[in-house]
């Protein structure tokens, strides 16, 4: 006799079985990103790369306009250098400043003059000086006593404070023609000057240009740029970026006896945003 067997299914096994089925679920949705916190993923990446771009730009602008101040105060420091060179070594008295130029007769040398063609004398009128030797003499254009005016120191004359030279030997000087000096100073002092060197502006182009000593004619108006050369190397650039507009570049106080003449320099430099304002004053070393 066949006995029936009943197998009953293990509950136990079943609700294992249920909670594997829920646990997989769960971590399903733990595993992925809501669109919600997407969004604020996404918002806070683009946050702190503002942040970090902004940053980054701020500080290189902050380097560009430090090397930019940087650049125009060294463009400034070379071309007040320049011209103080020029003034310092100058004939007193010789500074004109017009049409944004500043014009000068640089120095040869100085020396004392032991005869000369003065006004009111025996020998009023010479073609020759006599003065104490001294290096430096062979390289001078003009011979100058007294100089008091630039006006009167421009005009090469038979008679005034200024006269062409056309030899050295020893301390001979020998004019290119006949002369007579209208005063003879304190201390018979003779300034040996070379040819008229000039510095001008072009507002234009905003460049400082040099015009040499000797590439151009003294003239009794001063010369505007126009008249000047136009080329290397008669002409030099000296700096660039200026921007003076209104501003008077050049002006001189005119020398006396006792003191030297005082040239005051008014330059404005400008790049970009950025600009440099410059008041220099520059003594000449020498009193006439």
């Amino acid at each position: 006799m066949l006995a029936c067997v009943k197998r009953e299914s293990s509950p136990s096994r079943e609700a294992s079985s249920d909670v594997g089925i829920d646990q997989a679920a769960f971590n399903n949705r733990e595993a992925g990103l809501t669109l919600v916190e997407l969004v604020v993923t996404i918002v806070l990446m683009g946050i702190l790369a503002g942040g970090t771009v902004a940053f980054v730009v701020s500080s290189t602008q902050s380097y560009v306009d430090t090397a930019t101040r940087n650049q125009l105060s060294a463009i400034g420091r070379l071309t007040t250098t320049r011209l103080e060179l020029g003034i310092k070594n100058a004939v007193p008295n010789s500074f004109r400043t017009a049409n944004n130029c500043l014009e000068f007769l640089p120095l040869a040398a100085i020396s004392i003059f032991l005869e000369a063609p003065l006004s009111g004398t025996s020998a009023s009128s010479s073609t020759t000086m006599e003065v104490v030797p001294i290096s430096g003499l062979s390289d001078a254009s003009y011979a100058v006593i007294y100089p008091t005016n630039p006006d009167s120191l421009y005009d090469v004359s038979a008679v005034g404070p200024t006269a062409a030279i056309e030899s050295v030997s020893g301390g001979t000087v020998t004019f290119t023609s006949a002369h007579e000096f209208t005063a003879r100073g304190a201390v018979n002092r003779v300034f040996f000057a070379k040819a008229p060197e000039s510095f001008c502006i072009d507002t234009s182009s905003g460049f400082m240009y040099r015009y040499r000593s000797g590439t151009y004619a003294m003239q009794s108006a001063q010369p505007v740029p126009g008249d000047l050369p136009s080329g290397p190397p008669s002409r030099a650039v000296v700096s660039a970026n200026i921007e003076n507009g209104a501003l008077t570049p050049f002006s001189y106080s005119t020398a006396g006896l006792q003191n030297a003449g005082l040239v005051r320099l008014t330059l404005k430099f400008v790049d970009g945003d950025e600009s440099l304002f410059i008041e220099h004053e520059v003594l000449n070393e020498h009193a006439p």
